[in-house]
This record gives C-alpha cells, sequence and structure tokens, in this order.
C-alpha cells in the first residue's frame, strides 16, 4: 500500500510538471522574460501651439494683431529603440529619435514703433527648430487573453509612457518687415520738390544667431502590435502624444529702429515648448 501511495503520488506530480511546460511552451510568457528587442521605427508629428501667445514680450518685441502664436508644421521623424523584457507584464526601453526640421511662419500688422526690435509696420517672422530626444521608457504588457487572432496574426494591444530629454535648435531666426514713412517730399523733375508722400520701406531685420536648449521631454502612447504565425518579428501601429521640451531664441538681434539702424541689441528671447500627436509605424525583433 505505502509503494502505491509513493507511485501515486509520483505520477501525479508528473503530470502537474507536463501541464505547466505545455502552459509555459504555449503561451511564450515565459520565454520572453529576460529577453533583449530593438525596435525601427518611423513616424508623423502634427505640432500643437508653441505658447508663444499674444507677445513673447512687449517691452522688446512690437504688438501685432494677428498676436505671435502659431505652430512648427507637421514632421517626420526616424527612431531606434532598444528594450528588455523584465517580467510577464512590463519592459523597460531606450529610445532615440531624429526629427526634420520645423518650421515657424507667422504674418503680422501693426504701427506701433515703440519697441527696441520694431521690424516694420508689416512684416513675416521665420525660425526653424532641429530636434532629437533620448527617452527611457515604460511598456505595460497587457494580458494575453486581450489579445485575437486574425488573417494570420496574433494582434495585441500596447500602451507605454517615458521620459527623457529634448535637444532643441533655434536657426535662421529673422524677420522681413515692410515699413512706411509718411509725408516724405520727393521730386518729380530732379530739381524741385513738388509733391510729398508715403513711401515703403522693406528690409530684414531681427536676425539671430543659432541658439540650443536642453529640456525635458515626455511621451505617453498607445496602439497595436501585430505578429505573424510562426514568426518573433512583430509589427507595430502606434499613437503617441509627445512634449519634446522647450525651446529659445538668442537674446540678440540686429536692430530696425530709426536711431540705430543695423545695430545690435539685446532682446527677451522667444520660448516656446515643441507639442505634437504622433503616429508611429515599427518594426520589433528579439535578439
Amino acid at each position: 500500500m505505502m509503494v502505491n501511495k509513493y507511485l501515486l503520488l509520483s505520477l501525479l506530480s508528473l503530470s502537474l510538471v507536463a501541464q505547466s511546460k505545455e502552459l509555459v511552451v504555449k503561451t511564450g510568457e515565459k520565454s520572453k522574460v529576460g529577453k533583449w528587442y530593438c525596435d525601427a521605427q518611423i513616424g508623423h508629428g502634427w505640432t500643437r501651439c508653441v505658447g508663444l501667445g499674444t507677445n513673447p514680450n512687449a517691452v522688446y518685441w512690437d504688438n501685432a494683431t494677428e498676436g505671435y502664436e502659431g505652430n512648427l508644421g507637421r514632421t517626420g521623424f526616424i527612431g531606434l529603440l532598444v528594450g528588455r523584457q523584465m517580467c510577464n507584464w512590463s519592459a523597460l526601453e531606450f529610445e532615440y529619435n531624429l526629427f526634420q526640421t520645423m518650421n515657424y511662419q507667422k504674418y503680422q500688422t501693426t504701427s506701433d514703433s515703440s519697441t527696441s526690435s520694431f521690424t516694420g509696420n508689416k512684416r513675416m517672422r521665420f525660425f526653424n527648430v532641429s530636434h532629437q530626444s533620448a527617452l527611457f521608457n515604460f511598456k505595460m504588457l497587457l494580458p494575453k487573453d486581450w489579445a485575437i487572432t486574425a488573417r494570420g496574426f496574433r494582434i495585441e494591444p500596447t500602451v507605454g509612457a517615458g521620459v527623457g530629454v529634448g535637444i532643441n535648435n533655434v536657426s535662421n531666426f529673422y524677420t522681413v518687415g515692410y515699413n512706411r514713412l509718411d509725408d516724405v517730399a520727393f521730386s518729380t523733375s530732379g530739381t524741385a520738390i513738388t509733391s510729398t508722400d508715403s513711401i515703403y520701406l522693406g528690409s530684414t531685420s531681427s536676425i539671430a544667431l543659432p541658439a540650443q536648449h536642453i529640456g525635458l521631454a515626455w511621451q505617453v502612447n498607445s496602439g497595436l502590435m501585430f505578429q505573424p504565425e510562426n514568426s518573433e518579428t512583430t509589427f507595430g501601429l502606434i499613437y503617441r502624444y509627445y512634449e519634446g521640451g522647450k525651446f529659445a531664441s538668442d537674446s540678440k538681434v540686429m536692430s530696425n529702429t530709426v536711431d540705430g539702424l543695423g545695430a545690435q541689441v539685446y532682446v527677451a528671447p522667444w520660448i516656446g515648448k515643441i507639442k505634437m500627436h504622433q503616429l508611429i509605424f515599427k518594426v520589433e525583433c528579439p535578439f
């Protein structure tokens, strides 16, 4: 009887071990813990208002009917990510992204010439921002039973967040102004002054040197991962809200005032923030 009890216990233990091994093989969860993977990704971003508001600083910059607020347009970017699955429900990642140069353009009108960097009654303002970022991400692996299989793909949701640094370089900061000078005497005959009228002066001004600013960057994301059957490669389509930190222009610009044409003056820099909605396509491979 004692031998039979031991035999039954042994068979039961072997059965439990076999079932646990079969479960691990089916789910693949245990085999992925501690594994490394890399992502190559390409994305497109739609920038939001940068936060310049009505006027960066009314002491130095012209008031304008249209204000200063605007966005940086659309931009593409590429990225590389390396991650490690820490347990069945989370992974840690390091990510680097390089963006296409973004552009600001703003048309303004005003007759206020009291500021130290006056640029004319009508003007178009320009600057570029080049951006790159490095982020540490946390990815949450959702329960496996949330995944579905369709047309040969295993489809499962993913969510995550990250924080790091954004490096922003402002360049080509300048203004094209169009200034009206009232009641200027001029001659039509070459000798006698026959009438007075307004003339218009076009000029390029408010030119500033490039400036760099390093700030806090962060992101939150969600999306779907698609894994073909019998393949370790996974494809992802991700939506991400991203903020790339602050940027700032240089504090010295060329003056366009009547009493200091061509002079270099100190002004309050323009300070804004990179904010955008992003759509990302990625390819993920273990190694």
